[in-house]
């Protein structure tokens, strides 16, 4: 283990039950230019491959060497959007970097939700690299920040993110009162992974998953995005969409999606569901492999409304226009994310403290004329929106810091 590198840093493994090949850290080469500029990409989570992708696609237009160190979900996100991409992983270990595959001239990274070692073993192996860090949702970066200030303590040669490029004003603020001394690092781009939604058919996604899901014009979709091993909530949370379904006197259907890191099985949430006599389509619930067969999106863009306890869910119901509910008791519990969230103190979204809040809350936002519903989507419109530019933004910082 380094000396000053957290004893969690010196982990390179990432589990996925059922996924032995994502266990191990690899590098993959992305584009090779000779004698062009070396940069080099770290990512573990699926949310920070989907921020980093769209910048690195930007990117190969340049003149510029381009390697991702990968593990997990990420990794399978990367090959996917590269497959031309080859391996690169040095013999020895992945964090052999410096000695096998060049010292970057700059590196990219989206700080992990979950383990944060691939970041700050890049830290510790290239101190002196500019690094530029991309926060793809309010306050996840505050962990990784908080670790190099604790690494600069027995190394002060570790150096924090030239540029932070934050998804909005409020991302600004949180990282500014915590991390004052960053405040002038800190660069508004809009997250690259939102940049979708500037051309999404949604109402034709919309359309298509609902025939698929043999909903009719009349039937209500309520969708919930969780986070890992979230079986406690759903099965809290189960009864009361079934009481829902039953005041608002319509047809309510209710589609769970695990956290791509939720090693807790699908049959454990679907027994919940049926036990409690929730309506939730088998179909919904389809495999290909070990992604569903239709795509969580796609069922986020179909949702009447959509539940979460994962942020990011809730921001890109905001782009769509879609009602969202935050449920903030298990936010508080399990994420360390501020709160409240900014959508929640924006208007862009309504939140409860206990599932048992649940059907009277759906029953306001869904009633004719709607005030509760009226006032989010103005903030929706005021607040989140789409320009398809946000890649581009991120590119430029990256471009900017490049020696030249």
């Amino acid at each position: 283990m380094r000396e000053g590198l957290p004893e969690a840093a010196t982990r390179h493994k990432t589990y996925l039950e059922g996924r032995e090949e994502l266990f191990e850290t690899k590098v993959l080469s992305i584009q090779e230019q000779e004698g062009g500029k070396r940069l080099m990409v770290f990512s573990r989570d699926p949310g920070s491959a989907s921020a980093l992708i769209p910048v690195m696609k930007e990117l190969m237009g340049d003149s510029l060497s381009i390697s991702a160190v990968v593990d997990g979900r990420a990794e399978e996100a990367m090959r996917k959007a590269f497959p031309e991409s080859t391996e690169a992983t040095p013999r020895a270990s992945a964090f052999a970097l410096d000695e096998y595959v060049g010292r970057p001239d700059v590196i990219l990274i989206d700080p992990s939700a979950s383990e944060r070692g691939l970041e700050t073993n890049a830290a510790s192996l290239f101190p002196s690299i500019p690094t530029v860090l991309i926060e793809d949702f309010y306050g996840t970066a505050n962990g990784y920040l908080d670790r190099i200030r604790d690494m600069q303590k027995t190394m002060p040669e570790v150096s924090a993110p030239a540029r932070i490029c934050v998804m909005d004003e409020a991302a600004r603020r949180i990282i500014a009162e915590r991390h004052p001394e960053l405040a002038a690092s800190i660069v508004v781009t809009g997250q690259p992974a939102f940049d979708r939604f500037a051309t999404e058919d949604t109402p034709a996604i919309r359309e298509r998953v609902r025939s698929e899901l043999g909903l009719t014009t009349d039937d209500l979709l309520l969708s919930f995005m969780g986070i890992p091993n979230q079986l406690s909530d759903i099965t809290r949370l189960a009864p009361q969409v079934k009481a829902a379904g039953g005041a608002l006197g319509r047809r309510l259907v209710f589609v769970f999606r695990r956290h791509p890191r939720d090693n807790v099985q699908s049959e454990a949430y679907e027994r919940v569901l049926r036990d409690a006599g929730v309506d939730a389509p088998e179909k919904a619930y389809e495999m290909e492999g070990t992604s569903y067969r239709i795509p969580t999106d796609d069922i986020g863009a179909a949702s009447d409304i959509v539940l979460t306890v994962s942020p990011t869910s809730g921001v890109e119901a905001a782009l769509r226009r879609i009602p969202v509910v935050y449920m903030n008791d298990a936010m508080e519990r399990k994420l360390s994310v501020p709160t409240p969230l900014p959508p929640l103190s924006l208007g862009a979204g309504a939140g409860i403290s206990t599932v048992e809040q649940l059907p009277e809350l759906l029953a306001r936002i869904l009633e004719p004329d709607s005030e509760v519903t009226a006032r989010m989507k103005d903030a929706m419109e005021r607040y989140y929106t789409a320009d398809g530019k946000n890649a581009e933004r991120v590119a430029d910082v990256v471009r900017s810091i490049l020696p030249h």
